[in-house]
């Protein structure tokens, strides 16, 4: 009897219990982009752009309606709090989906803005993060043509769900966080630019596009800023072995051959060398099958043997260069001293990072390159 009576004062104690401080959703303006700029008044302010989606019950083509707000500020807390002083609803950061930084302030130092957005616990994870150029403002505050809902072009482009390139390099908060703070392991970004100067089919002199075709490496010894920036192909070639990314083309110029393969599927993997259990060689080898896509001049039928050749020496070649390339700027996106801290690990000797730092510089890079063609594409 007891039990009956406690659930019944249990259930009317339920009933005037007020309800939880959620606000309805017709009091709540969605952020879906942000970007973040280094102020040009001071190094040590921001300048914070947020986009609001504005509802719309009945969608029309070319019509993506959104609200934007810019504020500078001491701080990112002060700036978003000024802002909010500027609507009347509730920011809402739980469907933000892609936050942008100023390519000034990626050269400077992004600890503070990363570092924030890491501790705010309604910014999802799950973000998409990259470098706005000529700034996260103006590239955040294009009005794109084509557009239904705000910034949707961007995410799109950035989270492979659109378009499908090995141009672009797609970054999520948790992971840029993991390489923060993960030894062995540098961050990446993306570097997007609003494309202007495309006109073509450009409807009431508003941005048809942006440019989604380069990556910068970071350093993060004494503060996290931009070390390397790859060029389009070297972006390309980064996301071949990194990611193993397909649906990639390369052009290859001999004097007997001039052509443009396809990689329909590739596996890239990589090992270290050991001698005397000293690490002296990193080997790593691409295995792809692809087909010709495009013949500049003339190549026989019977040429697909040497066809695979020149292709593989043209990979090769590249692959080298970059790897080379990106262990002078001191910088490993790859992961190549994760992957040695991994299987390093001494109980007795806690100095494996020193000695991985180091090693690293005195490497040598072995690579081998293995392509099949299926065919030449050659139509009779």
């Amino acid at each position: 009897m007891r039990k009956y009576k406690l659930l019944i004062l249990i259930f009317y104690i339920n009933l005037i219990i007020t309800g939880c401080a959620f606000k309805d959703i017709d009091k709540r303006f969605f952020v879906v982009s942000m970007g973040i700029d280094q102020s040009e008044k001071s190094a040590n302010s921001y300048l914070v752009t947020l986009k609001l989606a504005v509802p719309n019950t009945e969608p029309k083509r070319g019509e993506s309606n959104f609200i934007m707000f810019t504020q500078e500020a001491d701080n990112i807390s002060q700036a978003v709090g000024l802002i909010k002083s500027k609507v009347d609803k509730e920011l809402d950061f739980s469907h933000l989906k892609v936050i942008l930084f100023d390519k000034k302030l990626a050269s400077a130092d992004m600890r503070i803005p990363i570092d924030w957005l890491v501790r705010r616990r309604d910014v999802p994870k799950s973000t998409l993060v990259g470098i706005g150029s000529p700034s996260a403002n103006a590239t955040i505050g294009e009005k794109i043509y084509f557009e239904r809902v705000p910034s949707n072009a961007l995410i799109l482009s950035l989270d492979r769900s659109g378009t499908v390139t090995n141009y672009i390099t797609t970054q999520y908060l948790f992971d840029l966080e993991r390489r923060r703070t993960e030894l062995g392991l540098d961050p990446i970004l993306p570097i997007i630019e609003s494309d202007k100067s495309n006109k073509d089919g450009d409807i009431k002199n508003r941005t048809n596009s942006y440019t989604i075709n380069q990556l910068a490496l970071f350093e993060k010894k004494n503060s996290l800023k931009i070390k390397l920036i790859l060029n389009p192909e070297e972006t390309k070639l980064y996301n071949l072995i990194a990611s193993s990314h397909t649906r990639v083309n390369f052009h290859v110029n001999y004097p007997q051959s001039n052509f443009v393969f396809d990689i329909n599927d590739c596996k890239c993997k990589y090992k270290f060398e050991t001698n005397n259990k000293d690490i002296t060689n990193i080997n790593l080898k691409l295995t792809a099958t692809g087909s010709i896509e495009e013949i500049i001049g003339n190549l026989k039928a019977n040429n697909i043997k040497r066809c695979e050749e020149e292709a593989e020496l043209f990979l090769q070649e590249r692959i080298q260069a970059l790897l080379e390339k990106i262990q002078s700027n001191e910088v490993d996106p790859l992961g190549l001293g994760l992957h040695y801290r991994a299987r390093h690990l001494n109980a007795y000797n806690s100095n494996e990072w020193e000695d991985w730092q180091k090693l690293y510089h005195s490497l040598q890079f072995n690579v081998k390159v293995d392509i099949k063609l299926k065919s030449t594409g050659i139509t009779k």
